[in-house]
């Protein structure tokens, strides 16, 4: 039963779900997942005392509790109004409270008399932890998704939120501390500096992290121990990736973005580097994104962003990402 006088709008929402008045506490029933799963939880009540009524889908469990609801109240106040057992509860079909979301994002290139767009008003979300693919063909617009969401190009427009917040809106200087803080880079041909060793690549990244990661520790664990002294010309193709790697993961990033990490590289090598790439998102926690342009690694990937002509074609999520040992190519 709905509150007299409220309307009954179907919106699609980011945020919580039921909501129990309590002294200071909002209790809510959060997504837990892609799959319409959840999970209870508590919330600082202030979080919501700006929300508007008319942005949820409000039902009245409880048939005693007759209070009228104005469109324009805050959530605090209908819960400090009611003051009953009375439950809030949303509409399911919402968006989950996504850790990356691009929301109509354009980035125009004016490098000749046509303009170019690179991403033309794409959007898509990913989630916290998890494994994520951006596949599509060569031109596509891929790398340049990467590069914004990585803070090394910026948009024309559109919104990129990273962790709820805005970094479309940051200055230069605070794009700067996020690259540092918050996001490491692999790409496809390597970019080690060649007169340093592997260990000193690794070191030179981690030195501009106040919490980051061992050197000697993180090639440890991509198995290259034994190459600490060794310059990137005595490298392999997959060991100089595995550097790479251990210098992006040394920072100790949230989110880890590998462009085409297995483009140079065999079948067998590129296995490896992939299997890496998923037991750091799986041990560690990190938000791994890949771009590739090879469909036979999709099944590994929690989530698959298929992209063509700079806009997101379709999103899917696999519930049981397949193991790296089981995909061929």
């Amino acid at each position: 039963m709905l509150p007299a006088g409220f309307p009954y709008i179907k919106r699609r929402l980011i945020t919580a779900a039921v909501l129990v008045p309590l002294d200071a506490f909002t209790m809510c029933l959060a997504p837990s997942g892609a799959f319409g799963k959840y999970q209870l939880c508590t919330t600082p009540f202030m979080r919501y005392s700006n929300a508007r009524v008319s942005e949820f889908m409000i039902a009245q469990e409880d048939e005693d509790v007759k209070s009228e609801i104005s469109e324009n109240e805050t959530l605090e106040e209908i819960c400090l109004n009611t003051a009953k057992n009375t439950t809030l509860s949303i509409q399911e079909d919402f968006m989950p409270n996504h850790y990356v979301t691009f929301t109509d994002v354009v980035r125009e290139y004016h490098s000749g008399p046509v303009p170019v767009r690179a991403a033309d008003g794409i959007s898509f979300s990913l989630e916290k932890g998890k494994f994520s693919i951006i596949v599509g063909p060569s031109g596509a617009g891929k790398t340049t998704v990467l590069n914004i969401l990585g803070g090394m190009d910026a948009a024309s427009s559109g919104t990129i939120t990273v962790d709820e917040r805005d970094i479309t809106r940051l200055s230069k200087r605070e794009l700067c501390s996020y690259r540092r803080d918050d996001v490491g880079f692999v790409f496809q041909f390597y970019n080690l500096i060649p007169n340093l060793t592997a260990l000193e690549n690794v070191e030179l990244a981690s030195q501009i992290r106040k919490d980051a990661a061992d050197p000697r520790s993180v090639l440890n664990d991509v198995g290259l121990s034994h190459r600490l002294d060794n310059f990137p010309a005595q490298l392999s193709g997959g060991e100089q990736q595995r550097v790479a790697i251990a210098r992006a993961i040394a920072k100790n990033p949230k989110l880890l973005l590998c462009d085409e990490p297995t483009g140079a590289l065999d079948y067998e090598t590129g296995k490896g580097i992939l299997e890496l790439l998923q037991d750091t998102c799986r041990d560690k926690g990190v938000t791994v994104v890949v771009i590739t342009h090879n469909q036979a690694v999709v099944p590994i990937a929690d989530r698959v962003i298929k992209i063509k002509s700079g806009k997101a074609e379709s999103i899917t999520d696999n519930e049981n990402p397949m193991s790296v040992s089981r995909i061929e190519w």
